[in-house]
């Protein structure tokens, strides 16, 4: 096996903290620009529960749907959690209630 300082010639491994404030600055980043899509527009919020290709791991997710002025549809991911396997399926057993339409203003 090749060491990356020998295949990449005067590389230098970027640090934990470099990799920690870019990762902030690029959340910050898709934040804002989120936030400046959503202005006056209605959204769409979908709950969904699934489970990988093996069913040992299922997880949670809310989305967020809207359209762009061009009528793109557009979406973001809100919220991802993992469940334990059963969980989704007690989940998807439970009535669910009506759902709710508002508007975020």
């Amino acid at each position: 096996m090749v060491s990356i300082s020998f295949s990449i010639f005067r590389y230098q491994v970027k640090g934990r903290n470099y990799m920690t404030n870019l990762l902030d600055k690029k959340y910050i980043g898709f934040s804002n620009k989120l936030k400046s899509n959503l202005v006056d527009k209605q959204i769409s919020i979908t709950i969904d529960t699934w489970s990988n290709k093996n069913g040992d791991k299922s997880f949670l997710s809310i989305t967020v749907h809207w359209i762009f002025n061009e009528f793109t549809r557009e979406f973001a991911i809100g919220s991802t959690t993992p469940l334990c396997p059963f969980e989704a399926h007690t989940l998807c057993s439970k009535k669910i209630r009506p759902p709710l339409f508002f508007t975020v203003t």
